[in-house]
């Protein structure tokens, strides 16, 4: 089992899907790293709708998880792919209207 992110137009049928990660990988690092931080939008990430009203926050979590990510990539050879596929989902909501995509993880 994996985590995604499902980018769908609302207008059209096509669908973008980003890897995130593997589920191995969510509950070791991303779930850990969040509950110990108090990300409340990235430990919902298995199955999160990301709508406009939260985009700031759920950015704003992001860039935390990425920062951890970052000052303990020196000691884990995962950490950098982790950061690598943050910048992923912040590039892919940044280009998508929230209002013409629905963005989704699951």
């Amino acid at each position: 089992m994996s985590i995604s992110m499902l980018i769908k137009s609302r207008l059209t049928e096509p669908s973008e899907e980003i890897p995130v990660c593997t589920n191995t990988k969510w509950i070791s690092y991303w779930l850990r790293a969040a509950e110990e931080m108090g990300l409340e939008m990235i430990q919902a990430l298995s199955a999160l709708w990301v709508t406009a009203e939260f985009r700031d926050r759920f950015l704003n979590e992001l860039a935390i998880l990425k920062a951890w990510a970052t000052g303990q990539s020196e000691t884990d050879e995962y950490l950098p792919e982790m950061a690598d596929r943050i910048d992923a989902i912040v590039q892919a909501i940044s280009t998508h209207s929230l209002d013409e995509y629905e963005v989704s993880f699951g």
